[in-house]
């Protein structure tokens, strides 16, 4: 095993979209975090691993490649980079280790593009902060359910990397197939439409709709027009108006590919006629993106 790269990547400097000043009271704890879930899933398309998995796939292209391994850490000099190469020395593993400023910051479209682009396995530092924890967690969650499976480890300390080393270096070769690039972060439009495509890179067979946890910011909208008074409150408040008023005037439409989940329609919904639903249509066989809804007041 040997360490074959070291780099510096710097998150920090990323664009957020910029918090709503004014809300109801019942809306502040929806619309938590939605800076980071509209970046994710709206036209903010960066890729700050691109050229290090553009040189991971030429390591790939040889008759017998060797494991990849990516190490992603924020602490300065680890104790642990003098001796990576103990564990694994007897294997064909190469490692790159990465420096990365702002690590908290990293996404669940990152973790993907760099296994769908070479990597075999993705060795993650867990933030001290539990806020920066519990949401990196939650990002690692999403990239496993679409597509990179148990290919990502976030690891607490010096002594639990060592230990994932062992345990990934003990695989029997490299899980991602030899092949030509089918992604190119060139061709997409949107975030949205770049985890579509990394998430049916990575997952085998291809489901048409992967389901997601709550907080994902990808996802569709229940209303049940019998509850609903049409008090128009959701498509007025909704901040990338994926919720609007149809051109008639008599009724919503909802456009899923604008949907960030923040779930600030449902906080504002007194008869709750709205539920949200966490998923990712991955291939076009999933659920409609668009559809609009006819409906009377009640009450």
């Amino acid at each position: 095993m040997g360490i074959w790269h070291t780099d510096t990547i710097d998150l920090r400097t990323r664009g957020v979209m910029r918090r709503i000043s004014a809300m109801a009271p019942r809306a502040k704890k929806a619309i938590h975090n939605l800076n980071r879930r509209a970046t994710f899933a709206g036209d903010d398309l960066d890729w700050p691993f691109q050229h290090l998995c553009d040189r991971v796939r030429g390591r790939r292209g040889a008759a017998a490649p060797r494991l990849q391994i990516l190490i992603l850490h924020q602490r300065v000099a680890p104790r642990w980079l003098a001796q990576l190469n103990t564990p694994l020395a007897s294997r064909d593993v190469d490692v790159a280790v990465v420096a990365v400023n702002g690590l908290p910051g990293l996404d669940h479209a990152d973790m993907m593009y760099c296994l769908a682009e070479g990597f075999d396995c993705l060795l993650l530092e867990a933030p001290v902060n539990w806020t920066d924890r519990h949401y990196q967690g939650r990002e690692a969650e999403i990239a496993s359910l679409l597509g990179a499976g148990e290919r990502i480890i976030l690891y607490r300390s010096d002594s639990h990397l060592r230990h994932a080393l062992q345990v990934v270096g003990l695989a029997e070769g490299p899980a991602v197939p030899r092949r030509e690039r089918v992604f190119s972060p060139n061709a997409v439009a949107n975030r949205r439409e770049a985890v579509a495509c990394l998430a049916a890179v990575l997952s085998e067979p291809v489901t048409s709709e992967v389901p997601l946890p709550h907080g994902a910011p990808y996802g569709g909208v229940e209303i049940a027009p019998d509850k609903c008074s049409f008090c128009q409150a959701c498509a007025w408040i909704c901040p990338t108006a994926a919720l609007s008023i149809t051109d008639n005037g008599a009724g919503l439409r909802f456009d899923e590919t604008a949907c960030v989940q923040c779930g600030l329609c449902a906080s504002v919904c007194d008869p709750a006629a709205i539920r949200l639903q966490p998923r990712l249509r991955v291939g076009a066989d999933g659920p409609a993106a668009t559809f609009e809804v006819t409906l009377e007041a009640n009450g």
